[in-house]
């Protein structure tokens, strides 16, 4: 069973131009990576920067939520971040916020903010190791444990549903594969097949082939093929050659 079945969220962000950012964080005080979601949460994580230059900087976790089925939400979820030290890993600093709740009663993106132990000064100092080319590194890992006010699929299920799938596809590729009407049976169905990543079947259809005519893969979608499929047909239309056209 999945350890974290509501979802885990775990990501790094590099933040580049890091001394311009400072320079202009009375404009623009908070940084943030892409949104990256799952399911029908998403998360995004960044830094916040303070006004003064010996005040610490601080890193930031929204949240937000699709779908939801009612006007109120609440995600309860356990965060941790880390700032990557780039002289020396075992330095990097690690914060352990635990447990905590986002919701959207107050109308406005929910957030948490962690303290770090880092001026802006220290910041700008690449000795302190936590710049580099002017560029930092801070990273979160955010399990899901709780919600509330809307429905997310769990990850169990989604895995329950997927290896269902991938059961009754192989026994399906069985039953055609010991099929003596394999020829018959599946003219005009390759382009399924294929779609559902049938090899064994393909596999089967070409070895029984005793010639292959442009027809038979013409119409055949390549977008849709994986890479061994491909290379297989293209092997035995090798060994083969194209079936004369009838005049």
């Amino acid at each position: 069973m999945d350890p974290n079945p509501l979802g885990r969220f775990k990501s790094a962000f590099n933040i580049r131009d890091v001394s311009l950012k400072v320079e202009n964080r009375h404009q623009k005080v908070t940084h943030t990576d892409r949104w990256f979601v799952k399911m029908n949460i998403h998360f995004t994580h960044g830094i916040h920067l303070p006004n003064e230059m010996d005040r610490r900087l601080r890193l930031v976790v929204y949240c937000g939520v699709e779908r939801s089925t009612s006007r109120y939400w609440r995600v309860k979820a356990n965060v941790k971040f880390v700032v990557h030290n780039f002289n020396d890993k075992g330095d990097s600093l690690k914060y352990d916020y635990g447990d905590t709740w986002f919701d959207n009663y107050t109308g406005e993106n929910p957030l948490i903010l962690q303290a770090t132990s880092i001026s802006l000064n220290s910041l700008l100092d690449e000795d302190f190791g936590f710049l580099k080319n002017n560029e930092m590194r801070m990273g979160t890992d955010i399990r899901v444990l709780e919600v509330v006010g809307f429905h997310q699929p769990t990850v169990i299920n989604y895995l329950t549903k997927l290896l269902k799938m991938r059961s009754v596809t192989q026994r399906l590729s069985q039953m055609l594969v010991n099929d003596m009407e394999l020829e018959k049976n599946l003219r005009g169905k390759l382009e399924a097949l294929i779609e559902l990543d049938m090899r064994r079947v393909v596999h089967a259809w070409l070895n029984r082939k005793k010639s292959i005519e442009k027809t038979d893969v013409e119409s055949l979608k390549i977008d849709k093929m994986s890479g061994e499929i491909m290379k297989a047909i293209v092997k035995r239309v090798l060994e083969l050659g194209w079936a004369e056209e009838e005049e």
